[in-house]
């Protein structure tokens, strides 16, 4: 696809629609129903999963479609502090295979970089992210829902 990613709806609501244009409404994934990984991890991503399922939930940012984006993630953070392991035990000659393990924790931490970007999980992806608020209502919609009729303004009053 080429261009520009578009912008989620809730983010063009919460600067105002810059562009004036109609906002598409977002599409409606089921809320995760519980916080367990599909999947059996190692203790290093089970940790990370731990650490960030509930605030994730927190912010109505964690959706039933997001169980394997969000395994990726953990698997990435776990390889990634495996490789720092070796790399403090053995200095920077460290392989892992036939890959040096610098090399590989470089691969490791841009990926998870990369998808915890996706769930805002650093300062400049959280800035770029609007969690979604519940329902606002106007004056207006409150009143007119109350069944009382049209309000009258004071100014226009005769």
């Amino acid at each position: 696809m080429r261009g520009r990613k578009p912008i989620p709806g809730p983010q063009k609501k919460a600067q105002g629609n810059p562009g004036h244009r109609p906002i598409k409404p977002e599409p409606q994934f089921m809320p995760a129903l519980d916080d367990e990984c599909p999947i059996k991890l190692d203790p290093l991503a089970r940790a990370e999963w731990d650490r960030v399922v509930p605030e994730l939930r927190r912010l109505n940012l964690f959706k039933a479609v997001d169980h394997s984006r969000l395994t990726d993630y953990c698997y990435a953070i776990s390889f990634s502090r495996r490789a720092a392991q070796l790399i403090a035990e053995e200095g920077l000659a460290a392989r892992i295979g036939r890959r040096s393990a610098a090399n590989y924790f470089r691969d490791m931490a841009l990926l998870a970089d990369k998808l915890g970007a996706k769930f805002g999980l650093t300062p400049s992806d959280r800035a770029r992210i609007s969690a979604p608020e519940g329902e606002k209502k106007d004056a207006m919609e409150e009143f007119l829902q109350q069944g009382k009729g049209v309000p009258i303004d004071p100014k226009f009053n005769n």
